[in-house]
This record gives structure tokens, C-alpha cells and sequence, in this order.
């Protein structure tokens, strides 16, 4: 918001970053390789460096308050073994609360590639932060708990009530921030969800 020439993308490859709005771009890897797969990205609004990436199939989000030069890990979910193909679950959609910033969802899904070849597992649902993503904390109930959370979307004047559209469950919303859950897939033909806004 505070600089419109800085832009970041991720994949594959890993994560890079420009600083003229696209027209050249920087790898932000460890070195030696070109890093993980990341598939969620969100930019504080309050703080121009501060970034939260999450990755595909790791079950990690990192956290710079530096515009990506250098990284932490904020969460890593326990108990993931990468070396088993069929065991990975990663991040889709990190959203800051446009009304406070220190309030960040995150949601879990099973990996691309393993919904690609058409394997079905249940995965960890919400996560949230109130420290701007710094630590977190699982946000479910029994109807989120094990969902794979594919985008979020959070109202712009209220931190409170947030929207999580899932593979196999369709849409939940929450109005108290996550504690507790409802489906609302009146009118929806499927209940594959993959974007909200």
C-alpha cells in the first residue's frame, strides 16, 4: 500500500520480489537451491516490508519484516513427513484483517499435486494470529477442523467475521474470529470452493 513499485510472486521456483513494479525481479531463496513451493502471500497493510508467506506442501509460514531479505519461521505444522508424497499440506490463502493488521488468517490444504491425482485427505483447517503473524494458533471447530481451506476473505471494518472456502466442504463463515464455524452452501451446485472476495 505504501509503495506500489514493490511486488511479490511465488511457485516453484521459490519467492522473488521486484522494486519497479515488475520489471526485474530478485530471488529471495536460500542459497543453493531455489527453495520451496509458495502459494500464499500477504503484505501488512500497516507495514510496507513486513510479509508473510506460506508455502505449498511443507506446512510452513515464514515472516520478514524486511521485505523478504531475511525470513523466520513463524509456524511449522508438526508431524508433516515431506519424504512421503502422500503426506504434505501446505498454504493457499493468508489474509491480514484490513481493519487491524495484528489479525492474520491462515488456511491449510493438502497438496496440489496430491488433489491432482484425485487423493482425497483431510487437512488442518483455519489458523489465526493476533501479533501481525508473528506466532499462531489453530481457529477451529469441530465443523472446520480438517477442512482444506482453499481462500479467505475478511470484511474491510471487521476483523470478526471471516469467510473460508473449501475443496470438499464448500464456504464457512465465522463471526467471532474464528472460534466457532457454520456452513452456507444454499444455492452452491458443488462445494468446491477455490476463490472469495
Amino acid at each position: 500500500p505504501e509503495d506500489s513499485r514493490r511486488v511479490f510472486t511465488g511457485g516453484p521456483p521459490g519467492l522473488f520480489s521486484s522494486t519497479d513494479a515488475g520489471d526485474t525481479w530478485l530471488g529471495l531463496n536460500p542459497k543453493g537451491g531455489l527453495g520451496k513451493a509458495f502459494s500464499a502471500i500477504a503484505v501488512d497493510p500497516s507495514q510496507p516490508g513486513a510479509v508473510l508467506v506460506g508455502d505449498d506442501s511443507w506446512g510452513t509460514i515464514l515472516r520478514s519484516t524486511d521485505g523478504g531479505a531475511t525470513k523466520t519461521t513463524a509456524f511449522q505444522q508438526p508431524g508433516l513427513y515431506n519424504t512421503d508424497f502422500y503426506n504434505r499440506h501446505g498454504f493457499q490463502a493468508i489474509v491480514f484483517a484490513p481493519s487491524n493488521p495484528k489479525t492474520v488468517y491462515a488456511g491449510m490444504r493438502y497438496f496440489q499435486e496430491g488433489l491432482d491425482f484425485g487423493r482425497t485427505a483431510q487437512s488442518y483447517g483455519m489458523l489465526k494470529s493476533t501479533d501481525g503473524g508473528a506466532t499462531w494458533s489453530y481457529t477451529n471447530d469441530s465443523n472446520m477442523a480438517g477442512q482444506n481451506v482453499n481462500t479467505i476473505a475478511v470484511p474491510p471494518r471487521d476483523e470478526l467475521t471471516v469467510y473460508a472456502g473449501t475443496i470438499y466442504g464448500g464456504v464457512f463463515i465465522s463471526h467471532d474470529g474464528g472460534s466457532s464455524w457454520r456452513a452456507s452452501n444454499k444455492g452452491l451446485p458443488l462445494v468446491d470452493v477455490r476463490a472469495l472476495v
